[in-house]
């Protein structure tokens, strides 16, 4: 790990204990904000590696936008996923959507520039953070989508019936009805429960 990369680690992992981190006043101090015990714990790491973790600091109060920090509270900092899930949140709010494409993250929307700032920094310092909440984000949509597959997807499923409602049969025993809407008709349960016995 060279001295950058090691640098944004730790203004990532301070930033997950809750820490803002900020130019001070003189022109090489660094100003911690934070509880009490988390400035105490890290403080001595971060003067000791100040020299690669100022610049970073004043790249970002060039730019005139804050490092992450204060912009995002998870309810519990040390989870990468939920922390992430924070900051894409955060950002949506303000009109910009990070996702996924080929596990890269871009963005979509019209934030004004300093929120499109912000991101970038998020994504620089907290890569890892917003790669975990998208690919958890994906797993949850992806799950989703299979439970709700319809019922023309189901080798249960039977269209014929000596019925003379002429309704659709489950051979697992469910009972169906069509279902209409203004574009479609679809076979579904009558309870509309997701149905574990639904299999291609």
């Amino acid at each position: 790990m060279n001295a950058a990369t090691e640098a944004r680690d730790i203004i990532a992992q301070a930033t997950r204990d809750g820490l803002e981190i900020r130019k001070g006043d003189a022109p090489d101090k660094i100003k911690l904000r934070g509880a009490a015990d988390a400035v105490a714990r890290w403080k001595p790491i971060i003067a000791q590696h100040k020299a690669d973790i100022l610049p970073l600091v004043e790249a970002a109060n060039d730019a005139g936008r804050p490092l992450p920090g204060v912009i995002v509270r998870a309810a519990d900092q040390s989870d990468r996923e939920l922390f992430g899930v924070e900051c894409l949140s955060y950002l949506h709010a303000h009109g910009l959507v990070l996702a996924l494409e080929f596990d890269h993250i871009v963005m979509h929307g019209t934030a004004s520039p300093q929120i499109i700032e912000e991101a970038r920094t998020l994504i620089e310092l907290l890569g890892d953070d917003l790669l975990a909440a998208l690919k958890a984000q994906e797993a949850a949509q992806q799950a989703i989508q299979r439970a709700a597959r319809p019922c023309w997807q189901c080798r249960h499923l039977r269209t014929t019936s000596s019925a003379a409602s002429q309704l659709p049969r489950c051979d697992a025993g469910h009972a169906l009805v069509y279902r209409s809407s203004a574009t479609r008709t679809w076979p579904g349960r009558v309870d509309a429960r997701n149905c574990g016995d639904r299999t291609t």
